[in-house]
């Protein structure tokens, strides 16, 4: 058991935080997920994480150790807001889901050091789901184009995510 705080949570001179989602495995890690403006800086056992926003407002994922020491943190922005809508946590391995939605193209560097870019199709909202595993890296993003949104994920025991959320027109499922 433990209890910690997100840096910036609220807004002090431009810099906000927003907390959004949490989910553990069965290391009793946690993994977070929220968005931010301006810069977050998570401190870890062995240093610091700072990450900087790219855009008008960018999401983060976290993890946490079992005494609740930030382990990762890693963001996801371009020059629009990206939002993250969901996160979903594989028990037994540590891989986790996170649903999120962009405007632009838009980044996110993993714990490796690769960067991963998507680029939307129009001009609307797009839809992500992310796949991370339990240090942080990125194995895959899929991409949905069209009218709708993202909600919660869910993920079963055997690593399937399930994603709830909603369309209106039309909606392409890709990579």
């Amino acid at each position: 058991n433990f209890a910690t705080t997100t840096p910036g949570t609220g807004c002090v001179s431009k810099v906000c935080s927003t907390p959004g989602h949490i989910g553990v495995d069965n290391a009793n890690s946690a993994y977070i997920t929220g968005e931010f403006t301006g810069s977050m800086t998570f401190e870890k056992a062995s240093g610091k994480i700072v990450l900087k926003e790219k855009g008008k407002r960018d999401l983060y994922i976290a993890k946490l150790d079992k005494s609740g020491k930030f382990v990762w943190a890693v963001s996801f922005g371009g020059a629009e807001g990206e939002s993250a809508r969901g996160l979903a946590v594989h028990r037994k391995t540590g891989v986790v889901y996170v649903t999120a939605t962009f405007r632009s193209k838009a980044t996110i560097v993993d714990t490796s050091g690769k960067t991963h870019t998507v680029t939307p199709q129009g001009t609307q909202t797009e839809n992500l789901l992310f796949k991370l595993d339990t240090n942080g890296k990125v194995l895959w993003i899929h991409k949905v184009a069209g009218y709708g949104r993202f909600g919660h994920v869910a993920v079963d025991s055997a690593g399937d995510p399930y994603i709830v959320g909603y369309f209106w027109r039309t909606f392409s499922l890709g990579t």
